[in-house]
């Protein structure tokens, strides 16, 4: 834990200096955001992880009530299929820092689901 807060204070310290430089780019200048979206990932000035993992938790969430939804009369081990090939849309999710707490969120959200599918409570 000591070492994801010493990170986290060294990654804030350089956005706060890179906060006050100007870049430009062909003479204009480069605008600063505090997030933007860069191949299917939300990218924030504090290097922050946990808004691009809560935006794919929720993707989960979604694509599992669809398979509910749209495939309710099929059995389970079917289910189980459909959710393990199409709600898994984690590309990137290598880059994630592990020590953010939004990883077990996303984890819970996977079980509960996988649980809905198998009804076990």
């Amino acid at each position: 834990m000591h070492v994801c807060a010493l990170c986290e204070t060294r990654g804030l310290l350089l956005l706060t200096s890179l906060s006050r430089c100007s870049f430009y780019l062909d003479g204009r200048q480069v605008e600063n955001v505090a997030q933007f979206s860069h191949l299917g990932h939300n990218v924030t000035a504090r290097l922050d992880d946990a808004e691009d993992i809560h935006h794919r938790r929720c993707n989960l969430i979604g694509q599992i009530n669809s398979v509910f939804c749209y495939f309710h009369g099929l059995d389970s081990a079917a289910k189980v299929r459909l959710i393990k090939a199409y709600c898994l849309s984690l590309n990137g999710c290598e880059l994630w820092d592990l020590c953010n707490s939004q990883i077990e969120r996303i984890c819970v959200a996977f079980r509960k689901g996988l649980r809905r599918c198998l009804d076990i409570p």
